[in-house]
């Protein structure tokens, strides 16, 4: 299972009742000096299981990296996982966008079985 964020819907695989590594690497960029909070969130079935996140910074329109790595169980029928990312300004309404550098991968989204129970 391996997902792009080029597009909104992932297909999967996930029909095995086990233990999945799940891993998320997200690659801001902020275009401006401004002070942001990020937040990375790994859902399971529609509850939050895992965040990470930054504190406040003053950044000069570069790059940051938001890093989740988790060990989820999956029931094999009904389970399901999404990851979303929230982004504060708190110096103005502007917005951050995902980094896409040209000829690398700084987004990604994938999910393998470690043990199936």
């Amino acid at each position: 299972f391996k997902c792009d964020w080029s597009s909104d819907v992932c297909s999967s695989d996930l029909n095995v009742a086990g233990y999945y590594q799940v891993n998320i690497n997200v690659t801001i960029d902020t275009n401006s000096s401004r002070n942001y909070w990020l937040g990375l969130y790994l859902y399971k079935t529609g509850s939050s299981v895992r965040a990470a996140g930054n504190g406040t910074y003053q950044w000069p329109g570069a790059e940051q990296t938001l890093k989740l790595n988790s060990l989820v169980y999956l029931n094999g029928s009904t389970d399901y996982i999404e990851s979303y990312i929230y982004q504060y300004d708190y110096t103005s309404t502007t917005t951050c966008s995902l980094y896409n550098g040209s000829g690398y991968t700084y987004n990604e989204f994938s999910a393998f079985l470690v043990r199936a129970s």
